[in-house]
């Protein structure tokens, strides 16, 4: 759909608008084009402390796309998500990014997501994100880009006399 209404188009500025008043008029899974989000550090706090995310790195900080260095998140995170849309019982998240195959917004759209759950309450199971132009599309689930902590588990084995041993985690041989 993206390469038929970009033939229309004269002026390049004018891409992302004729895009969207296209899907918007035409595409029945479309639902909201040009949706503001914002995210704050408390919210991406609970995310961490609550869902057991993993989003700030160990020393708190969090790398962004274009900074040479970690830097403390901001108070308030804000975007604009391109495209919202509603297939298959899933809200994706569309960003149109022209030259798309040398593009990788996946740290954009994850944040876009994880805004969007947290200002909507629905899970981050329930989104999946997308970036694309006239030639190509990619997509992810946002929820594999954000590590989920695991509570270490250990598995025990009781035998017949009633003592019980640990199974070590690791492949190795430990003679006693």
């Amino acid at each position: 759909l993206a390469a038929f209404v970009l033939q229309g188009v004269v002026e390049n500025k004018d891409r992302h608008e004729a895009l969207q008043r296209f899907f918007i008029a035409n595409d029945s899974v479309t639902i909201a084009t040009e949706v503001p989000v914002y995210i704050r550090r408390e919210d991406v706090a609970h995310m961490e402390s609550v869902l057991k995310f993993k989003i700030t790195g160990d020393d708190g900080l969090v790398d962004f796309k274009g900074r040479k260095r970690p830097i403390e998140l901001p108070k308030l995170l804000t975007g604009h998500i391109d495209f919202v849309q509603v297939r298959n019982g899933v809200v994706h998240l569309l960003d149109y990014k022209p030259g798309a195959a040398k593009e990788k917004p996946i740290e954009q759209l994850t944040w876009y997501a994880l805004a969007l759950s947290r200002l909507t309450g629905l899970r981050l199971f329930e989104f999946k994100c997308a970036w694309f132009d006239e030639h190509d599309y990619f997509e992810f689930y946002p929820l594999h880009v954000v590590k989920k902590l695991s509570r270490v588990r250990t598995r025990k084995v009781r035998y017949k006399d009633g003592t019980i041993a640990v199974i070590p985690r690791e492949d190795a041989l430990t003679i006693v």
